[in-house]
């Protein structure tokens, strides 16, 4: 279920919508470009003692391009970063990451990342964001094969940065390995009061 807040950022073709998760108390907005359409994701038990199983949050599409935002999280791993447990995850998902890097994604401390993967002989290119808050860890993910990106990626780029949970934790695990736990920060800087 998703509400929608129209005034912000309307101007600029995305607008924040909230969502209420069925999962571990992650009610959350986020910014989704206009004419993009909701899903609906069934509610299904997930088996989370297999390190690979995510639970889908959210999708929303273009009804007219094969351009999709995704939100999917599972419990954090027990032990290593941030960025490791997402490293491991793209590479089981075969997806190639050419930037990663310590980010934001809203108010939480995030991996920020861009990838690419073939899929039945279509090359995507992605915008991904990775968090954890209070033992909960969250990906965003946003593909549009590479012939479309002119036309969405940077609304998907923003779309990805833009999450805010809506009862946040913080953070209890390091963003990058050796690396001190993160701060939550008080102000997402989306530009759309968020």
């Amino acid at each position: 279920m998703s509400s929608i807040n129209t005034e912000a950022g309307s101007a600029a073709g995305i607008e924040r919508r909230s969502f209420k998760a069925s999962l571990a108390d992650l009610d959350f907005s986020i910014l989704v470009p206009h004419g993009f359409e909701g899903h609906s994701i069934p509610f299904e038990a997930t088996d989370f003692s297999k390190p690979t199983a995510v639970a889908a949050l959210m999708m929303s599409a273009s009804p007219v391009a094969a351009a999709v935002l995704m939100v999917s999280a599972r419990p954090a791993f027990a032990d290593g970063s941030v960025m490791e447990w997402f490293q491991w995850l793209a590479q089981e998902q075969g997806l190639t990451l050419t930037a990663m890097m310590p980010g934001q994604a809203g108010p939480h401390p995030a991996i920020v990342a861009q990838g690419w993967q073939v899929q039945d002989g279509t090359r995507l290119r992605f915008h991904l964001a990775a968090l954890e808050d209070g033992g909960r860890f969250v990906l965003v993910v946003a593909m549009v094969p590479e012939a479309l990106y002119p036309s969405f990626g940077s609304l998907l780029e923003r779309s990805t940065g833009s999450i805010v949970l809506d009862r946040a934790r913080g953070p209890t695990a390091p963003l990058v390995p050796g690396g001190a736990v993160p701060q939550l920060t008080l102000s997402t800087g989306d530009g759309d009061g968020h």
